[in-house]
């Protein structure tokens, strides 16, 4: 720039290139299920959410599952045949092991709720909604052991290939456990199949952990048996006033299990949410006629079909929460004032707007609806909703054009989501209020018959068995913290881990770690005496490759590849001279010298240890420039782990 008037003028030049932050090396995802998937009123069904704690976790998907023993079994003094618990599902308690053993950032995608069946479906639903999040580097899903060997074998399989188009992340699998390490390892080994196996590293076997539980009455109701005979919990007391607890107990567990079924039918299973199942069908078969410019008849018929399902399901939940709010339920009044606070309004404008009331939008009118004369109304409820006989606003107005139509369509499923949204928080505060009256008679059962008590107790300190791969991201999260992720992730104590599920000597684990016929390494969990629980292992599933042997040169690689191509966009629009190769080879060569420092590279001196190349006839040719092509060439010396060790001893004899 040229100056005009006189004076001392200060440039600043620029010297240093742009520096290259490291991406995070380890931040799971968890897929698997939940107990709920919701907060604020949105589904988080499907929906990659971070967290940074159990007690966010807790908030949007809710506790522990229920315990997998059917029946629970009591002997002749009334203790707990000894037992250990395995978990229903196992996200909730890997989850656990993962913060406990230094995990921080994650995420959580819930494919299903402690209903919904452990299926391949819908875990692979959720692997594949993960490739839209750029964050996560690694994948679990411990809830998968529970499929049969194929179907866990393919699904890790999938997981591998995305690890390979995105090439960002890592698996982290589980081996299914029968307790038997030979059948074990040669299942998992026939199912989960050769290709992209330097993307992901297996361990066995499962883990026993003294994680505190806190077992709730509704998931062992009906299920404790004394000499293979249900225990009735009323012929424990004579105390009238501790039956009734137990009677008010099992209708509330009774009331919300029926009102849960209902909002996850109509909500999470067909709602606006998700725009699945039934609602989705009648909103494309509505947007359809508009399109294809059907005739009117046909248009009104499918608008009637979607608003008839909108009526119906409204009028199922609502028919769900009057029965769990009934004469003898004590959070009648509450339910009460939560209908009119959250459901009464949005209700209303569904079925209360009409042609009479010039209630206009976006150019028409919107359906004063009534299907049948059936009303909104409940005799002996302080909240009423409006019952109409008049029927005479169907939507849409003849001789609308079809784009108007259609605008006029995104403005019914918005206050379609708006109904659906209301319902859906007035159904949580009923949930939430009767989650507290729960707790409260449960407190009160529990403390009233001994016996109960002490069973409570007995399943809170049970023993879990778990799979390894919550425990195992967490080791890996505090040692890349502590250490760096070039650090191989073993020989590492478990924290809230008593024992593996069986013990490994080494001769079984001669063949877990070195496999001669198929590689697929598998990394063995032991117990050591003083030195507790260990990693013992830090191979890849590419056990025989020798260069994506170890762990650790993977996962230095993945965060490498990740952290340039991210640094390096801004040479996109650049000129491809020798000015922006100079810069971008400093860039990287600063990079490279700060991991060097480190530890990370092999090498006396930074040339030793690393090589960056750019430039014509260096790595391009002319037709490259004219194609706008720049090539970048890096080669890095990485440190493995000294995996085997040998000493040797001689013996010197006494000189004469």
């Amino acid at each position: 720039m040229l100056e005009k008037t006189p004076g001392v003028y200060v440039r600043e030049i620029k010297k240093l290139p742009p520096s290259v932050p490291l991406v995070g090396t380890a931040i799971p995802a968890f897929i698997g299920h939940t107990e709920r998937a919701r907060f604020k009123g949105g589904s988080l069904l499907n929906e990659p959410t971070p967290i940074t704690s159990l007690l966010e976790y807790e908030e949007r998907f809710g506790g522990e599952p229920p315990i997998g023993l059917d029946p629970i079994e009591l002997d002749a003094q009334n203790n707990l045949v000894p037992t250990t618990v395995e978990p229903a599902y196992y996200l909730y308690d890997s989850l656990r092991l993962f913060f406990n053993n230094g995990g921080g950032k994650c995420y959580i995608v819930s494919v299903g709720n402690y209903k919904d069946n452990v299926a391949q479906p819908l875990i692979e639903k959720g692997l594949e909604k993960l490739k839209e999040e750029d964050e996560p580097t690694l994948i679990l899903f411990p809830d998968a052991v529970k499929l049969n060997p194929a179907e866990l074998g393919s699904l890790q399989s999938s997981a591998l290939s995305q690890c390979e188009e995105l090439k960002d992340r890592f698996v982290i699998c589980d081996v299914k456990d029968t307790r038997n390490a030979v059948t074990d390892s040669q299942a998992f080994r026939d199912s989960i199949g050769s290709k992209n196996l330097k993307y992901g590293a297996a361990y066995y076997p499962y883990l026993k952990s003294n994680l505190p539980r806190d077992i709730k009455y509704r998931y062992i109701r009906g299920r404790v048996n004394k000499f293979a005979t249900p225990i009735n919990w009323k012929d424990y007391t004579d105390d009238i006033t501790v039956k009734a607890i137990i009677d008010e107990l099992n209708s509330l567990v009774t009331d919300s299990t029926s009102l849960e079924n209902t909002r996850e039918t109509f909500i999470n299973g067909q709602g606006v949410d998700n725009l699945k199942d039934g609602y989705e069908s009648k909103v494309i078969a509505f947007k359809t006629a508009i399109t294809d410019e059907e005739g009117e008849a046909t248009v009104r018929g499918r608008f009637i079909g979607l608003m008839d399902y909108v009526y119906d399901a409204v009028h199922t939940i609502l028919d769900q929460v009057v029965k769990a709010g009934g004469a003898s339920n004590p959070l009648r009044t509450i339910m009460t004032d939560i209908i009119d606070g959250y459901m009464k309004i949005e209700i209303e404008k569904l079925v209360a707007l009409d042609n009479s009331a010039k209630d206009k939008v976006n150019g028409t009118y919107f359906p004063r609806w009534n299907k049948g004369g059936r009303t909104w109304e409940y005799a002996g409820w302080t909240g009423s909703f409006i019952d109409t006989t008049d029927n005479d606003g169907v939507y849409p107005k003849a001789g609308a054009d079809a784009a108007e139509k259609i605008e006029n369509m995104a403005t019914v499923e918005r206050m379609i989501t708006d109904i659906f949204g209301h319902l859906d928080n007035g159904v949580n505060a009923i949930f939430e209020e009767m989650a507290i009256v729960e707790d409260q008679k449960e407190t009160s059962f529990r403390e009233q018959i001994p016996i109960v008590k002490d069973l409570f107790a007995q399943l809170n300190s049970t023993n879990s068995i778990i799979p390894p791969s919550g425990a195992v991201a967490g080791v890996y999260a505090a040692i890349d913290r502590t250490r760096g992720v070039w650090k191989a992730p073993a020989n590492v104590s478990l924290t809230s881990v008593t024992a593996p599920s069986i013990k490994i000597q080494n001769v079984q684990q001669d063949d877990l770690n070195v496999n001669v016929d198929a590689g697929k390494s598998i990394n063995a969990i032991r117990s050591f005496s003083g030195n507790g629980v260990l990693i013992w292992g830090a191979r890849t599933l590419a056990g025989n490759d020798k260069e994506w042997k170890y762990i650790s040169v993977r996962r230095f690689f993945n965060m490498a590849e990740e952290s340039l191509k991210k640094a390096t966009s801004w040479v996109v629009f650049e000129p491809n001279n020798a000015n922006t190769w100079i810069r971008i080879k400093a860039q990287i060569e600063n990079m490279l010298t700060g991991l060097w420092r480190q530890g990370a590279l092999v090498g006396d001196v930074p040339e030793e240890a690393f090589v960056v190349g750019v430039g014509l006839n260096v790595t391009m040719s002319e037709d490259d420039l004219l194609n706008g092509i720049l090539n970048i060439e890096v080669g890095l010396r990485v440190s493995r782990p000294a995996e085997f060790v040998f000493l040797k001893f001689s013996h010197k004899t006494e000189q004469q």
